[in-house]
């Protein structure tokens, strides 16, 4: 220990003497181990942090699945999951729960759109959810006709109640009907990162009829101990094909069992992993920087080294002596790493798309911490390694003595390691270059693709009409029809509309599509078709183009036959090389001594992309809202100038019809799409952002080998200057080494960014992983930046005097 002490104290003093080069590579080690830690404590509190649950690795989430139809995921049905906690031998619980949004309104208070999830009474046991005040759902409360309770959040309490312990027990009201609050949970409390508003009993019936199978639910469950993923899904399956074949009403869904955090972080798992990649890519070049300076000042140094191996040091205790000196500069440019991390961290948390999982929960703590030393520990050697082993080397005293070594085979060997880590840095630089170039021109074809709509001057804003006051079906129509007329009076709206799935907004509903005249096949291999109920007016509002037939008019109501419009993609499936319009589908197989309801197509429109930008776009099917009435819809309005100007006039005209409806999620129909692009805009910018700090280092880097070979051959460059040599000529000998070296490392690059590349090809769009534009345009920028990098130097030794060369010491 005491010998460890006296190796970092001699290693301040040394360091303390060269301020520059210390100040330099505890910059560079800062930038690298900084953007580490900040994407590290991303992907721990994403990934890695436990969720907030008891066992929380045997905490399931139940999906349906089917694959044939090209549905990776979808709720599932309710007697499915009755089932499945009936007969499965895996599962400690089996919960369902119904994802709404609901209008909550209490004594004294305006009515309030909350998120609003109805669940069974397992399911806080499930999670072990612990409540500040009161209780939770009772099984007696989760049976249909039960008397209703609801739990309220933390923060719904707080917000809406003003923490008062005296609403346990009070009615609030949920779309009009009455609830007794029960309980209120803890603060933190959140599934999946996702804090719900209120909760009520589920109370679905659990006899299974054709009618009951349609009513769908989101399943958790709690595996039993020592029970596996593998070894549930087996169970789940053999339970669904028993009841295929038992009811034969079954729509052919499958279960799909996902660990609850596995689910949750589907989408963000490779993006993240992509930039932990990159920044440890940043981190390698920075210490290829770091190694470089140390080997510049080892140069220097010869002398010193020399003569202490003279004096009887071992090579060991020169190694020990320099990897302190690195341990030195590791731990300052840790700690002003985790500096930069905390701002880095704040900025990742503010800039993230709104919905990424668990991001309003990344913090530096203590694992995050702990993160940092090591890597800067590591980082240590890694950058102290070799300059300290190739600066040990046994060193002739008397050529040390003679102008530093300069010349010996010690001085070839460095400025060989000097070569390297250039050649490693530009390799790497190209690496992040080819991701980030990739990413950009991913996210350029995306923002050109036509959605099939135009969100400009569009706002929307959701509605929903409560059962309790618009139970019947002609209330919601007069209703929906009513605020249609207000919204298309106000001054500057050019069209208004209404529509029960917004493009872009992550919802999705489908149904089951059968074409007259085709043989009916059984449900499970019937295909999909995704429908909205709209007005005529949703058409005109987005600019959704008609291609034939005609749009929906007042004729299309109750008492008049059904009629649907389809879009391109759902006609040219069905019926091809023949008009749809007049063609007809149901939407429900044959039963025995029932005749299909047949639903005839009077119009057909042009595709859009409902669900992203990146899908091409799916069959779809509208329905006028007149006859298949939905009890909640998106307004959307067509307006002539900025359209949030429009926001407070949407608020009165919804106010002019009924009061007592709150409107919720007012936005622009071009602000929903931006936000559909959001994750990708992050993981271009932030990759982007670290592609450029690795150019800087590359860049760096060059310049700092090829000034310090400037300095080591100033003698050299004189005498050929003084033989005849032109400036010009000393200026293409200098960048020519440059470029030397940045051709090795995009050779090198390119290899291997042939082959890395392809682990992002799940993040692009329009563009193929090995994309030799985007290649060929990171290669010349690279190589653009090493004779830039290289000019300043270069322009220095073609300036210098012969004369004072020739003196040069």
């Amino acid at each position: 220990m005491e010998t460890l002490l006296r190796d970092l104290r001699f290693g301040f003093r040394m360091l303390g003497r060269n301020p520059g080069v210390t100040g330099v590579a505890v910059v560079a080690l800062a930038l690298g181990i900084g953007a580490n830690t900040a994407i590290f404590s991303v992907v721990n509190s994403v990934l890695l942090r436990p969720l907030p649950y008891r066992d929380e690795s045997r905490l399931v989430q139940i999906w349906g699945s089917t694959p044939s139809k090209g549905i990776a995921f979808h709720n599932v049905s309710y007697s499915d999951v009755v089932d499945w906690r009936d007969n499965s031998h895996s599962f400690e619980t089996i919960a369902a729960c119904d994802r709404d949004t609901g209008n909550l309104s209490a004594a004294g208070g305006d009515p309030e759109r909350v998120q609003w999830w109805r669940v069974n009474a397992g399911f806080f046991p499930m999670l072990n959810a612990a409540f500040l005040h009161g209780r939770g759902i009772l099984p007696d409360e989760d049976r249909p006709g039960a008397a209703k309770v609801a739990v309220l959040s933390y923060g719904l309490w707080q917000r809406r109640f003003g923490s008062d312990q005296k609403v346990i027990g009070a009615i609030v009201r949920i779309n009009g009907e009455p609830y007794t609050v029960a309980g209120v949970l803890v603060p933190g409390f959140k599934l999946a990162g996702r804090e719900i508003d209120v909760y009520s009993a589920l109370a679905f019936p659990a006899v299974r009829t054709p009618e009951t199978d349609r009513s769908t639910a989101l399943a958790f469950g709690r595996l039993k101990s020592g029970v596996t993923i593998a070894q549930a899904q087996v169970e789940l399956e053999g339970i669904g094909k028993q009841s295929a074949e038992k009811y034969r009403f079954s729509q052919g869904r499958f279960p799909k069992v996902w660990g609850l955090r596995d689910f949750v972080v589907r989408d963000v798992r490779t993006s993240l992993l992509v930039l932990l990649g990159a920044v440890a890519l940043v981190l390698l070049i920075a210490c290829a920087n770091v190694a470089n300076l140390l080997l510049a000042r080892a140069g220097a140094r010869s002398r010193e080294i020399a003569v202490r191996k003279a004096l009887g040091a071992s090579r060991g205790s020169l190694i020990r002596q320099l990897l302190s000196e690195s341990m030195l500069l590791g731990i300052a440019g840790g700690a002003l790493g985790a500096l930069l991390a905390w701002w880095g961290v704040r900025v990742l948390v503010r800039l993230s798309p709104a919905g990424y999982p668990f991001f309003d929960q990344t913090r530096i703590d203590a694992p995050v911490l702990a993160f940092t030393l090591a890597v800067s520990v590591v980082t240590s050697i890694v950058f102290g390694l070799a300059p300290a082993l190739a600066s040990s080397r046994a060193t002739d005293l008397q050529a040390a003595l003679k102008e530093g070594g300069r010349g010996s085979s010690d001085g070839l060997l460095h400025h060989r390691l000097r070569g390297a880590l250039v050649v490693s840095e530009v390799a790497l630089a190209l690496l992040l270059l080819a991701g980030a170039g990739l990413l950009i021109r991913s996210f350029l074809n995306l923002q050109s693709v036509n959605p099939g709509y135009n969100p400009s001057g569009v706002l929307t804003a959701a509605i929903t009409l409560p059962e309790s006051k618009y139970g019947p079906r002609p209330r919601k129509v007069v209703f929906w029809e009513q605020l249609l007329d207000q919204v298309s009076s106000l001054p500057g709206v050019e069209a208004a509309g209404i529509t029960s799935n917004l493009p872009a907004s992550g919802s999705n509903s489908g149904m089951l599509f059968f074409v007259e005249g085709k043989p009916f096949v059984p449900p499970s291999e019937a295909p999909i078709a995704w429908f909205r109920q709209v007005s005529t007016g949703y058409f005109r509002a987005m600019q959704i183009p008609l291609v034939g037939g005609r749009l929906f008019g007042p004729q299309d109501n109750i008492e008049s036959p059904a009629v649907a419009i389809v879009n391109q993609t759902l006609a040219r499936r069905s019926w091809p090389n023949q008009d749809a319009v007049g063609k007809r589908f149901c939407t429900n197989p044959p039963q025995a001594g029932r005749s299909p309801s047949w639903i005839t197509i009077v119009g057909v429109v042009g595709d859009l992309r409902h669900r992203e930008l990146s899908r091409e776009p799916d069959a779809e099917l509208f329905f006028a809202f007149q006859q298949v009435t939905p009890a909640g819809v998106t307004v959307v309005a067509r307006t002539s100038g900025d359209a949030t100007r429009f926001a407070p006039l949407l608020r009165r005209a919804v106010a002019a019809v009924d009061s007592e409806q709150p409107l919720s999620q007012v936005k622009t129909m071009a602000g929903i799409l931006s936000d559909s692009l959001a994750p990708r805009r992050f993981a271009v910018f932030v990759l982007s952002v670290f592609a450029a700090v690795a150019l800087a280092l590359a860049a760096v880097g060059i310049y700092g080998v090829i000034s310090f070979t400037v300095t080591r051959r100033t003698q050299e460059i004189g005498v050929r200057m003084a033989l005849g040599a032109q400036a010009a000529d000393v200026l293409r000998m200098v960048i020519r080494q440059a470029m030397v070296l940045a051709a090795a490392g995009i050779v090198i690059g390119l290899a291997g960014s042939l082959a890395l590349t392809r682990v992002m090809e799940s993040m692009l769009y329009g563009v193929r992983a090995t994309d030799p534009l985007v290649f060929a345009a990171v290669a010349a920028l690279l190589a653009v930046m090493a004779g830039v990098a290289s000019f300043v130097p270069a322009r220095r030794a073609a300036g210098l005097d012969p004369v004072v060369a020739l003196r040069y010491e």
